[in-house]
């Protein structure tokens, strides 16, 4: 008899860590942990909960939770998902993460990320929701876009060519701006879909230099930038003179070493250097002043 109490007591005191250590997750988490029965009805509603809903959790417990925190229109989505898997067991949203929008008391809308789970007790199913809200992250996504999107047309305005590429004769280039079709004849779509095509429209007798230029431009890494000037083919073969300016950028992850660059046309500037030699050479014969 003494055995059996002891052993009971024993039982009862692993009962009550167990609980206490329940207790502790749910009053420090950080994310909203909802707990609800198989018909919905809130059974906990911890503190991050609280604070994010609006409810206090004596007004959460015994309360229907899709009333509470489903928008109206995914109300009844919820519902028939609810009596689909107590019908089946399967469910396309238990143990997935998913992305919703969840309402507030105010009637509020805001995006979430949700993971439900199964909680193993006797009986009927228990149900517990995890909800973090996300709306920093989504308004942080969608200004890292703003600001992507007036970085793209700012640079699809400049007057000259803007690109991203690696390095070599045969480099994959990442992204050139459609100036590349103003000043070359080629189009960014046939541009990135051929890698050898840079290499190509170098003037012969400058490609040498200018790989030259890349080497300079990779051992010097993101110090500085490293300018070159070169002549270059348009798909017509009209001979330009180019000046490249270049600085190597950081790759993502274990991908290839890249360089971000700008390409101007200097044509007229080189035929004004070269009239402007010419004369002076010219005067320097003649004997003029």
């Amino acid at each position: 008899m003494i055995e059996q109490s002891d052993a009971t007591a024993t039982l009862l005191a692993a009962v009550g860590v167990a609980e206490a250590r329940h207790a502790a997750v749910m009053e420090s988490a950080l994310d909203c942990i909802v707990t609800i029965d198989h018909e919905g009805v809130v059974l906990d509603f911890n503190p991050a909960a609280v604070r994010t809903f609006g409810y206090t959790k004596e007004e959460a417990i015994g309360a229907p939770m899709v009333e509470m925190i489903v928008p109206p229109e995914l109300r009844e989505a919820h519902r028939k998902g609810m009596a689909r898997y107590l019908a089946t067991g399967e469910g396309q949203v238990l143990g997935n993460r998913i992305e919703m929008s969840a309402m507030r008391r105010d009637q509020t809308i805001f995006p979430v990320e949700l993971a439900i789970t199964r909680v193993v007790v006797p009986g009927p199913p228990v149900f517990t929701a995890n909800l973090r809200d996300i709306s920093d992250r989504r308004n942080a996504a969608k200004r890292l876009m703003s600001a992507e999107e007036r970085y793209r047309t700012l640079v699809e305005q400049l007057p000259a060519v803007v690109y991203v590429a690696g390095f070599g004769e045969n480099a994959q280039w990442q992204y050139v701006s459609p100036q590349i079709e103003t000043l070359l004849g080629f189009t960014p779509e046939e541009w990135l879909a051929d890698p050898g095509l840079w290499a190509r429209q170098v003037h012969p007798a400058d490609l040498g230099p200018a790989l030259t230029a890349e080497g300079s431009i990779q051992r010097h890494g993101s110090e500085r930038s490293q300018v070159a000037e070169y002549r270059m083919l348009t798909r017509e073969g009209r001979e330009l003179w180019v000046r490249d300016e270049a600085v190597v950028i950081e790759a993502d992850g274990d991908g290839p070493q890249l360089m971000r660059g700008v390409i101007v046309d200097i044509t007229e500037r080189r035929r004004i250097e070269e009239r402007l030699s010419h004369q002076a050479f010219y005067d320097t014969l003649t004997g003029l002043p």
